[in-house]
């Protein structure tokens, strides 16, 4: 058994995601956050959680690690393996219910406010699911190449709120408003008077009658009003 427990805690030691402590509470914790991205979301673990390891005592060290396997996307499997020097006492893997988890997209790094979001900036991770309606992002895809409304901390979530798409038009700039009316379609410059992004109504000034109308934007420039 030494030669085996000597040559687990040299892979346990190069391990990522390996966390140790002189509580196996603590140790799952560390893991969980880890996994998760997200601090004390096993509120609930005590003593009677951890059955068939030896409760905390002097010289003996816990050490916790995430486990991946068929079951990984329903629960929240770690390995606690209790060390006494480097001697294995126990080892088990204990099974958390993930039903109130989800993944959503954190900021690896501060972003600045008007900076627009690269692939590399953000990453998923799993957070306690809240209730109500979701109000932050849940997939990288719909979030990258948006630009920031506010500055964004690293490693927190960003809401919906807190991007916007990039603008085809801003305000005061000069576009091309096409109309069309059945088979008939007519040009006309106007200015924008709101910003606006593919896809957006916007308010349109035509600067030699005056009036205000509401085009939607199609691209860099580019207006259109049809039915």
């Amino acid at each position: 058994m030494g030669l085996v427990s000597t040559i687990l805690m040299a892979l346990l030691a190069v391990s990522p995601g390996e966390f140790r402590s002189e509580s196996p509470a603590e140790a799952v914790q560390n893991a969980a956050e880890y996994v998760t991205g997200e601090t004390g979301m096993l509120p609930d673990l005590g003593t009677r959680t951890f059955v068939g390891l030896p409760e905390p005592a002097p010289g003996i060290t816990f050490i916790a690690r995430p486990m991946m396997g068929p079951n990984s996307s329903d629960n929240l499997v770690i390995e606690v393996v209790a060390m006494r020097g480097r001697n294995i006492v126990a080892s088990r893997p204990f099974v958390f219910p993930r039903e109130q988890l989800r993944q959503v997209v954190v900021a690896k790094r501060s972003i600045a406010r008007g900076s627009r979001i690269q692939a590399g900036d953000v990453r998923l991770v799993e957070r306690k699911r809240s209730a109500g309606p979701e109000r932050h992002f849940t997939d990288l895809t719909a979030i990258v190449g948006q630009v920031t409304r506010t500055p964004i901390i690293a490693g927190r979530a960003i809401s919906l709120r807190q991007v916007r798409r990039v603008y085809s038009v801003k305000r005061g700039d000069k576009v091309k408003v096409r109309v069309s009316t059945g088979s008939l379609q007519i040009s006309m410059s106007g200015k924008a008077v709101e910003n606006g992004a593919t896809g957006d109504d916007i308010k349109i000034l035509n600067p030699i009658s005056g009036r205000v109308i509401v085009a939607r934007v199609v691209g860099p420039g580019l207006m259109e009003v049809g039915p």
